[in-house]
């Protein structure tokens, strides 16, 4: 259960969000997981100035499996680039590039797990089951059972789904980031679908939320003229809405909880290591109370604006702007209680 929400403002900036909950067997919730991941070595970003953070939904531990494999492959091609040309190369990957390096570990380990299933009921693996034998202490033994191939060939396409297989298959990406060549770009990854795409909406939205979160993305860019779709839209106005959007699937989606993950963009920064900004913590906290407070009616737009602004772009002080917040409210008391859970 999850919301991966990814936002373009313009060619140069965006936004990806999620929330932190995991259900374990539909019985218990865990609130800290980390489902936005960096996937970029720091020295790789430092250099280039290329940014990108995945947030992925379904099996959480696969999330983290891409991770690392991710940032030591990148580690690896770098360093393989610097022993081909004795120097730093002028150019390295492109998040398009980092979009498909992805999915290549996508399907990597969706194939380890097959074969992990098939060893585990049959002895045998998908090359194994291909090739249609396979070898038990230096012997060899046919694959010639019906229903042993049928029920193997249905663990391999998924088309008998079970617990076990959707735990490998349901598996979705979303990969936004920066590059100096394309800009900023959102892609879209899935094992359902096989298939790594750019997203050329200005929004992407999946996990369980995203159908409440779609209603929302559509509600904000119907309003916007043709050209604002396309070149320009207000960085406060996008993050408060993709924020809004995120709030709306935590209060109605019983899968989805905790604090957001906020990652922004912005590529026209001049210090590579300042293009991304992540909030997790109580910075995060405050930008959903601030437009949850706004949303119900406790803070005008402009004061919200400008609380946004000065938290997320401008970094202000946490308790300034926590201050701030209470003290322009219609009702202190009344918000108050309502930002901790109280029906007004």
């Amino acid at each position: 259960m999850t919301v991966i929400n990814a936002i373009k403002f313009d060619e140069h900036s965006g936004a990806i969000i999620s929330d932190e909950e995991r259900t374990l067997n539909m019985e218990r919730k865990l609130c800290s997981i980390d489902k936005i991941k960096h996937i970029i070595p720091l020295r790789i970003q430092k250099e280039y100035g290329l940014v990108a953070r995945m947030g992925t939904t379904g099996t959480c531990s696969v999330g983290s499996e891409i991770k690392y494999a991710l940032l030591k492959e990148l580690d690896d091609m770098y360093d393989k680039e610097i022993e081909r040309f004795g120097k730093k190369p002028e150019q390295f990957k492109s998040l398009e590039d980092v979009a498909y390096l992805v999915f290549d570990k996508m399907v990597e380990i969706k194939q380890r797990h097959v074969d992990e299933l098939l060893k585990t009921r049959y002895g045998f693996d998908r090359r194994d089951l291909i090739r249609g034998f396979y070898m038990s202490n230096d012997t060899r033994i046919d694959i010639k059972d019906k229903d042993i191939i049928k029920e193997a060939e249905e663990i391999l396409t998924w088309k008998k789904r079970t617990t076990e297989t959707d735990r490998i298959f349901i598996n979705i990406g979303v990969v936004a980031g920066w590059d100096s060549k394309e800009g900023f770009q959102i892609y879209h990854l899935s094992l359902m679908e096989n298939t790594c795409e750019s997203v050329h909406s200005i929004f992407q939205s999946d996990g369980s939320g995203q159908d409440l979160s779609n209603v929302n993305f559509i509600d904000f860019i119907r309003n916007k003229t043709l050209t604002e779709r396309r070149t320009k839209i207000d960085h406060l106005d996008g993050l408060i809405n993709a924020i809004k959007a995120t709030n709306h699937c935590h209060k109605m989606n019983i899968g989805i909880g905790g604090y957001l993950e906020i990652v922004y963009f912005n590529g026209q920064e001049k210090d590579n290591l300042k293009k991304m900004k992540q909030f997790d913590d109580n910075r995060s906290k405050l930008a959903t109370e601030i437009v949850d407070a706004f949303t119900a009616g406790f803070l005008n737009k402009e004061l919200t604006y400008e609380l946004m602004g000065d938290l997320i772009l401008n970094d202000e002080d946490f308790k300034t702007v926590y201050e701030r917040m209470m003290k322009g409210t219609t009702n202190f008391k009344k918000l108050s209680r309502y930002l901790r859970g109280y029906k007004i």
